[in-house]
């Protein structure tokens, strides 16, 4: 087969698992009619923004992306159309951007090294492994995030299972061959920029299959370039440096991930119902989990940590687990870097808040670019209007992980409500020392 036919193979196979695993609806944000934008009604319009206006030109186009030129807003975040070789994604949001191009970057190298003769060399060993050979792992790869089909996994787990003295050599050598896959894996994805447990379909096909022939067939992880140092997106480690966070990501397989999440949030005091709930929700990858229940860990011992979980549950999209892991990681540097929080509250229903030691409530949200229309006038007035039960509340506040218009600000101040512009930026503004203090 020539070198082209195969890339039409290949774009036709990422094109097909792209268009099943495209993203529903969004649930948490809205959908804005003509009604929530009306001037009339002292809303204001959103305007027509251009990609090429919001980003660099390597973010807007590259040799296998294009964002298109027309972005439009539900009045939190920028909505971006992305053309790409493996399919058409909609980006809810300039993180969510962000995290799908170094994704279609990823995919461009792992395609091209797929491509090459080493990889088929390499393809061809890896086959002659029986536990490869028996579940296709390298033919006929899946997007589970085990990297096997459920039945392989269910023999993995049975051999775990085994205690060491009761497995036969090949139970050994099966053992040994998944946990050299687990590790290749977290490594293939550290060395392109992913998340390896990312809840993209393609991205996992091609990360499975690739990491199984690094395990199995000896190929060098080095044939693939390196793109984490020039990488679009941050992880949830580099947003809050958390050594604790950045070890479980680097050494922990999914289901370990899981059962250190059970535990933790155990110890919360959640029932075992609402953590069962939280760690089968199909819209959360492991890492992100992991991420919302390390930000509740660290802003211990507040109270009623619950709560947040509760409306983490509420996801509905592929984009929400994104707002909420961002929202936890707020708290979590507010508790450690501004004030302390004693309690979480629930001030809607897909909002959760911060009480602070200081009495104040703290709603984190995460904007691209606020506007004030009627689904933000209603998120406000939540805001204002929370009183939760023995709770002397003396200030509200609203950290934006972005800006708001003027008119927005405007309103939410004269509802009695102060705002927090970039709020990363603002919390970790006060660990900088000062321009005139020695050495600063």
């Amino acid at each position: 087969m020539s070198r082209g036919a195969r890339r039409g193979m290949w774009a036709a196979l990422t094109l097909l698992l792209a268009c099943a695993g495209a993203a529903p609806p969004r649930g948490t944000l809205p959908v804005l009619t003509p009604a929530d934008t009306d001037p009339a009604a002292g809303y204001e319009r959103p305007r027509k923004l251009r990609a090429s206006d919001l980003w660099p030109p390597e973010v807007v186009r590259g040799p296998h992306h294009r964002v298109l030129e027309s972005v439009s807003t539900d009045g939190f975040l920028h909505i971006y159309a992305i053309d790409s070789d493996f399919g058409a994604f909609e980006a809810a949001g300039d993180l969510s951007l962000r995290l799908h191009v170094q994704d279609i970057r990823a995919l461009a190298a792992l395609r091209d090294v797929a491509e090459s003769a080493a990889f088929r060399a390499a393809r061809s060993r890896a086959r002659t492994q029986p536990f490869v050979a028996r579940w296709n792992l390298v033919t006929a790869p899946v997007e589970a995030l085990v990297g096997m089909p459920p039945e392989a996994w269910r023999e993995v787990l049975r051999i775990a299972g085994l205690s060491p003295g009761e497995r036969s050599p090949d139970e050994v050598r099966v053992r040994r061959g998944v946990a050299a896959f687990e590790a290749t894996k977290r490594r293939l994805a550290r060395r392109l920029g992913v998340n390896p447990y990312s809840l993209n379909g393609v991205l996992q096909v091609e990360l499975n299959r690739v990491a199984w022939v690094c395990a199995a067939g000896g190929l060098s992880l080095e044939r693939l370039p390196s793109l984490a140092e020039s990488s679009l997106a941050p992880q949830p480690e580099d947003v809050i440096p958390a050594d604790r966070l950045a070890r479980l990501y680097q050494f922990d397989s999914p289901e370990d991930l899981r059962r250190r999440n059970r535990i933790e949030l155990a110890v919360m005091g959640l029932e075992n119902a609402m953590i069962d709930a939280f760690l089968e929700h199909p819209a959360y990858s492991p890492r992100q989990q992991t991420g919302v229940v390390e930000s509740l860990v660290a802003i211990e011992p507040a109270r009623d940590r619950a709560a947040y979980v509760k409306v983490a549950l509420r996801a509905a999209t592929p984009a929400d687990p994104v707002l909420y892991l961002m929202n936890a990681l707020l708290l979590r540097a507010h508790h450690q870097h501004v004030a302390p929080v004693e309690r979480i509250v629930e001030v809607g229903p897909r909002i959760a808040a911060a009480y602070t030691e200081e009495r104040k409530l703290v709603v984190p949200a995460q904007v691209d670019y606020l506007l004030w229309t009627r689904p933000t006038e209603r998120f406000v007035r939540r805001v204002a209007q929370a009183d939760p039960a023995e709770l002397e509340i003396t200030a509200r506040e609203i950290w934006l992980s972005g800006t708001a218009s003027a008119l927005a600000r405007r309103e939410i101040e004269r509802l009695g409500i102060r705002v927090v512009e970039r709020s990363f930026e603002q919390t970790f503004r006060r660990l900088a020392p000062a321009e005139d203090a020695p050495g600063g």
